[in-house]
């Protein structure tokens, strides 16, 4: 956000509209500042089920289990959504951290994170 404010008033400065660049500054502040929104449960679901999604699957655990966990994150989803719309973004949502999380090694490592896998599945079944 910092990087496109540099951009955006950079290209004002350079076109010569700096009489805007105060009001642009302020709305960037705004949109830094913004309340942050209650996540729903199945929002909540999708996030922490994504993570161990994507960490399994960045430690090149069982494909097999990884769907089959996959699956059952996304039934868990579906039963604590309270509509169609949360479903759709949770599912949105699960999908964005879920690519995230698979690019990047957990924490705690992939070996030590093998046990906290089987133990998460476990949760879901």
């Amino acid at each position: 956000m910092q990087r496109l404010a540099r951009l955006i008033k950079g290209a004002i400065l350079f076109t010569g509209a700096a009489a805007i660049l105060p009001a642009l500054s302020l709305a960037v502040a705004d949109a830094q500042e913004a309340p942050k929104v209650e996540r729903t449960r199945a929002e909540q679901w999708a996030e922490d089920t994504a993570k161990i999604a994507g960490a399994a699957t960045y430690c090149k655990l069982d494909q097999e289990e990884i769907e089959n966990y996959i699956n059952r994150a996304h039934a868990k989803i579906a039963a604590n959504a309270k509509d169609e719309v949360d479903l759709v973004i949770a599912r949105v949502h699960f999908s964005n951290i879920f690519s995230r999380a698979s690019s990047i090694e957990p924490e705690e490592g992939c070996e030590s994170f093998t046990a906290y896998f089987a133990s998460a599945d476990e949760i879901l079944k």
